[in-house]
């Protein structure tokens, strides 16, 4: 299923250091500013995944969403990109467990009602060594995460290449505990089944890419 909005958390990411290698030696510290617009192709994927005490489960986003545009400033010297205002939101009620009383007990341990969104504010990210090719190339991503009303700090490891012209591929996961974030884990059945405390996040997507000013691909 596509989830667009909520995938924007690797592709900011990863489209900025692919731009940040392109564009050429600049001295250190000379920032480029950068205005892309991209949208997300079919076959990309979000989802929720955990285990409970008798089975394992994993939730998919179902949101759409249209072409999307983000800032970025980019040190081509050190392949550091920071980003402003690129915050998403993951609406929790799009969240499909393939089970209608999992995806109710989801959102009620997640006081959707209060709080609808899962929201991730980005940064900065770094590739770690090369550039985006053909070839998997490492990034690491800072960003806030923020789960009911409780915010942590996350380091996000990604992995990026191109696919084809403008279209590139980005994959990640990141491993949280609900209770970090104030959640309790859903139970069901009088508290027969137990979600377990330890939830993984995880993105696979293939998106197209242009920027609108500064340096082109």
């Amino acid at each position: 299923m596509v989830s667009k909005h909520a995938m924007k958390t690797i592709l900011v990411l990863a489209v900025g250091a692919a731009v940040a290698v392109t564009v050429g030696f600049r001295p250190a510290g000379e920032r480029i500013a950068v205005a892309v617009r991209y949208s997300i192709e079919q076959g990309s994927q979000l989802s929720i995944q955990g285990t409970t005490n008798v089975n394992s489960f994993e939730c998919f986003s179902k949101q759409a969403f249209n072409q999307q545009a983000v800032q970025l400033a980019i040190d081509p010297v050190t392949k550091a990109v920071s980003f402003d205002r690129a915050v998403l939101h993951i609406k929790v009620k799009e969240l499909d467990c393939d089970n209608n009383k999992m995806n109710a007990d989801l959102c009620d341990a997640l006081n959707y009602e209060r709080f609808p969104n899962i929201t991730i504010k980005l940064h900065d990210a770094k590739l770690v060594s090369g550039s985006i090719s053909s070839e998997w190339s490492e990034i690491i991503v800072n960003a806030t995460l923020k789960i009911t009303d409780q915010e942590r700090r996350v380091e996000l490891r990604a992995k990026g290449k191109i696919v084809d012209g403008g279209r590139y591929r980005f994959v990640a996961n990141k491993a949280l505990k609900m209770t970090d974030f104030g959640v309790e884990p859903p139970t069901a059945l009088m508290g027969l089944i137990r979600v377990r405390d330890e939830i993984t996040i995880n993105f696979d997507l293939v998106t197209k890419v242009n920027v609108m000013s500064g340096p082109s691909f």
